[in-house]
């Protein structure tokens, strides 16, 4: 999607956003769905995990397939790794809830 790091997109996790503004990071991340839909994107690949886990809960049911490098890589030798992205997402949010007085699940737009 990207031929730079001059072009890169954010997906809304890093510098604080996720945990501050949980709300506007979801968005963010329904955003990049979004432009890699409308490019004709199958999928989003990341090798950071909290850009997978933002771009995985913000994804709209008919967006893009989130995916880690080395699970594209498999994937493409044939090989799909199972995974329960719901137990990762309520996990996560439980953990940022316990260590966060303030911190409310987001509540993404529609």
């Amino acid at each position: 999607m990207n031929p730079s790091p001059k072009g890169s997109s954010c997906c809304g996790f890093g510098g604080g956003v996720r945990l501050n503004h949980p709300s506007d990071s979801i968005n963010m991340s329904r955003r990049e769905h979004l432009k890699v839909s409308e490019e004709g994107g199958d999928f989003i690949i990341t090798n950071c995990a909290g850009c997978r886990q933002n771009l995985i809960e913000g994804r709209p049911d008919d967006g893009p397939e989130v995916l880690d490098l080395a699970e594209y890589l498999l994937l493409s030798l044939g090989e799909r790794i199972p995974r329960n992205d719901r137990a990762m997402i309520d996990l996560v949010n439980k953990v940022y809830a316990r260590g966060m007085r303030e911190y409310r699940r987001p509540e993404p737009e529609h």
